[in-house]
């Protein structure tokens, strides 16, 4: 007969969540692209799966290349180009309320290392189901 063990769970202190996603985009970009830019209230982040773009903001810009994140804030002004290559760039964005973490790193350039990408790709294999499932693409053609 099988010995019963009380198993006692360990709480995990989270420092970071994702409360709500709003958007998961794959743009294949040719080398002459350049988006105008926006401004929005979800935080943002653009992973660099391929090629080279540039980043602007108000306050900076910089040159991004495969395995480059990136995060926005909300609010804040931001625009992306591609460097003069083709491009394969995942854009999220999403909501926290616990994203102290976040307005640390935010603007910095972070690489992604095999865990993250793994992690990316999946939540992009899953969003690409959700959204053809839910209805039409992106109606502003980006």
């Amino acid at each position: 007969m099988a010995q019963y063990i009380n198993l006692i769970p360990t709480e995990l202190n989270t420092e970071f969540s994702v409360d709500n996603i709003y958007s998961i985009y794959c743009y294949q970009y040719s080398p002459s692209f350049a988006y105008k830019g926006e401004v929005h209230e979800p935080w943002e982040l653009i992973y660099i799966k391929s090629g080279r773009v540039i980043v602007e903001t108000d306050t900076y810009s910089v040159p991004l290349s495969t395995d480059n994140i990136i995060l926005h804030k909300p609010n804040e002004p931001h625009k992306i180009k591609a460097d003069n290559v083709e491009c394969l760039v995942i854009i999220f964005t999403f909501s926290t309320t616990n994203g102290a973490l976040l307005h640390d790193i935010a603007g910095k350039i972070l690489s992604a290392d095999g865990w993250i990408t793994s992690c990316i790709n999946t939540i992009v294999y899953n969003g690409i189901d959700i959204k053809y499932s839910a209805g039409p693409s992106d109606p502003n053609g980006i």
